[in-house]
């Protein structure tokens, strides 16, 4: 089982920001949607964290994240219920969190490797067809084990820009000199199919491959492949995700400073977080700008 060395507290990577320098632009609807987003993305990033930190044995920093996700709901039903009832979008500020963050992905096992078919981007149908026309699917074969590569397919999908939101699971070794050779030297080698009617044969659309050798560094490795035939372009692309449990070279932690928005009006994880520290761990002072869109 792969540890990681000690890390500082959420409490001690919280830091306010001394300005607002969002700007509040737009007429309401805009500003609505701007400020929802950004309390969806914040409660994502705390989902992640929680889930990172919990398969690691973090308790501490699971229960800060889980209370900053309960803080950005609770923004987040303020903002809405404004919305609803027709009133003014409610005063609000940023403050600057630098958080910890594990390079692991928590919902695989050491055990795994899972490949995302994702979607089509912008095909180029072949002679003789439109794009509205186009039913494609993707074959690919899993480089790992060298002797037996497993190989999957995904479901035909129509049109252009086909949505194919598939995943599948393979059983690796992140421990096994085998699997680093394979992270090395090897790609996952994918291919369109597009049906081409009763009775006929399905054709290659175009082939794409995707190298591993990010997983010295990465648990995860997203791309949009330029799909060809040999080495021509055949026009468009295949967005792919590979994943694996940690990098090879071990769990790595990081320090991120997000940008985080909080609706005033109600009990907030900043005022908790601060009352628990003392003045020598405070980063900065709590002070920091308000914004609102009147």
């Amino acid at each position: 089982m792969a540890t990681i060395p000690d890390l500082p507290t959420v409490e001690d990577s919280v830091e306010t920001a001394m300005e607002c320098n969002e700007e509040v632009t737009g007429d309401r609807g805009e500003m609505f949607s701007r400020l929802q987003t950004s309390l969806k993305r914040q409660i994502q990033i705390c989902e992640t964290n929680r889930k990172q930190f919990s398969k690691m044995g973090k308790i501490s920093e699971v229960e800060k994240f889980e209370q900053m996700a309960r803080s950005s709901r609770q923004d987040l039903d303020t903002l809405v219920g404004a919305h609803t009832h027709g009133d003014p979008i409610p005063r609000f500020h940023y403050e600057y969190r630098t958080l910890p963050s594990l390079k692991l992905c928590a919902d695989l096992s050491e055990s795994q490797a899972e490949v995302v078919i994702v979607r089509g981007v912008q095909y180029t149908p072949p002679s003789g067809y439109a794009a509205k026309d186009l039913d494609t699917y993707i074959k690919f074969e899993f480089p790992f084990p060298t002797d037996e590569p497993p190989s999957e397919k995904t479901h035909s999908k129509e049109g252009d820009n086909p949505e194919y939101e598939q995943s599948f699971k393979f059983p690796v070794n992140l421990s096994s000199r085998s699997f680093a050779g394979v992270v090395k030297r090897k790609s996952v080698k994918f291919e369109v199919y597009y049906k081409k009617g009763f009775l006929r044969s399905d054709g290659v659309f175009g082939t794409a491959s995707l190298k591993l050798t990010d997983f010295e560094k990465k648990c995860e490795i997203h791309e949009s492949l330029q799909l060809t035939e040999g080495r021509k372009q055949v026009g468009g692309k295949l967005e792919v995700k590979v994943r694996i449990y940690r990098p090879l070279s071990g769990i790595k932690h990081e320090f991120v400073r997000e940008k985080w928005l909080v609706i005033d009006g109600s009990s907030k994880i900043t005022t908790q977080m601060a009352s628990s520290r003392s003045p020598s761990k405070s980063r900065t002072q709590q002070n920091s700008s308000i914004c609102s869109a009147s």
